[in-house]
C-alpha cells in the first residue's frame, strides 16, 4: 500500500474520530465548538470533492505521488489539530 494511500486512510480515521468527537461533546455538555469544526471539514472534504466532481468539467490531471503524500498529510495535521482544539475547547 503506497504512503498517500495510508495518509488518506488515517485522514478518514481522523475525520470519523472527530466526528464521534462532536457529536459526544454535543450530546454530553451542549458544546458546538467540535460540531461546527466538523460541518466544515465536511464542507471542504467530501462536499466540495462531490461538488467539483459533479459541476467541475474535465476532471485534472492526477497529482504527482509527492503532491498527493503533501495533500494528504497536511489534511491529517488539520484534522489532529481540530480533534485538539475540540478536547481542549
Amino acid at each position: 500500500m503506497s504512503l498517500a494511500r495510508q495518509l488518506r486512510l488515517l485522514n478518514l480515521a481522523a475525520a470519523a474520530l472527530l466526528g464521534l468527537l462532536a457529536f459526544y461533546l454535543l450530546l454530553a455538555a451542549g458544546r458546538w465548538a467540535a460540531m461546527v469544526l466538523f460541518i466544515g471539514l465536511m464542507i471542504v472534504g467530501p462536499l466540495e470533492d462531490w461538488l467539483k466532481s459533479r459541476w467541475g468539467g474535465p476532471r485534472p490531471l492526477a497529482p504527482s505521488p509527492p503532491a498527493e503524500i503533501i495533500d494528504q498529510g497536511t489534511s491529517l495535521l488539520l484534522i489532529l489539530c481540530m480533534i485538539l482544539a475540540s478536547i481542549l475547547g
